[in-house]
């Protein structure tokens, strides 16, 4: 299966006939809603994927509904003592989250990490209960929630992708050097970024040249930026391209 030649929309059920990069686990939908109802925008999704230097993306729902108790006072006796009891109250949460993970001895941060997208599913289905009375089969509405939810898990991976903890200190660390040893501005803080890929990709993918196919796979998992470390210029195109992507779509919206 290749992205080359992505349809642009294809029912959530067959999703995965035509990518191994997006796939969609349960999105826990109740009994007796066809989600073949819903359609995933693969193009769309690998726009963002590409431009944020993602792997695959797996999205899967849970139950994440947290209660949380509180002691209040509940009456007083007899003799004016107050008593007390404890009450029940639930957060509003984001609808989703996002994790990466790289692959161990594949490159590290200069490779692309897979993703993966948890979907609060009491989340999006109270929002879902309280924009349409209480009618969860209504797809429009549904398609409306997950798209909110799987852009706000993208989100999140899109920063931790490209603004990692590590990546900012090594940044800091090579950007400062310079600074100290050449001044700013300095042409050699222009260069850095894109010279540094260059050489850390060119060494993975030796480091993979002896196995079978290894040094192909291991150039294609490759994330290049103009910078070193954290890369804002992806963060910045997927950024974009996320503020306006309809990912999930009911089909009567064609």
């Amino acid at each position: 299966m290749t992205s080359a030649k992505l349809p642009k929309e294809v029912p959530l059920t067959e999703v995965s006939d035509y990518t191994d990069q997006i796939s969609f686990d349960s999105l826990g939908a109740p009994m007796g809603f066809d989600q073949s109802q819903l359609l995933v925008n693969l193009r769309g999704f690998n726009r963002i994927r590409t431009a944020s230097g993602l792997g695959r993306i797996s999205i899967t729902t849970k139950d994440g509904l947290i209660e949380d108790t509180q002691p209040v006072i509940t009456g007083i006796d007899t003799q004016g003592t107050a008593t007390a009891g404890l009450t029940a109250f639930s957060r509003r949460k984001p609808l989703a989250s996002g994790a990466i993970r790289y692959e161990r001895g594949v490159g590290g941060s200069f490779m692309r990490p897979d993703v993966s997208i948890v979907i609060d599913k009491s989340a999006v289905e109270s929002r879902i209960e309280d924009k349409n009375g209480g009618n969860v089969f209504e797809v429009a509405q549904r398609a409306a929630q997950f798209n909110k939810a799987i852009r706000r898990g993208l989100y999140d991976v899109n920063w931790l992708a490209n603004f990692g903890l590590g990546d900012c200190l090594f940044s800091s660390f090579i950007y400062g050097y310079s600074v100290m040893a050449n001044g700013f501005p300095s042409p050699n803080q222009a260069y850095i970024g894109a010279i540094g890929n260059i050489i850390f990709t060119a060494l993975n993918v030796n480091r993979h040249s002896y196995e079978p196919g290894g040094a192909e796979q291991a150039l294609k998992r490759s994330r290049f930026s103009l910078f070193l470390g954290v890369a804002p210029d992806r963060y910045l195109v997927a950024g974009a391209l996320l503020a306006r992507a309809k990912l999930l779509k009911p089909v009567q919206a064609q």
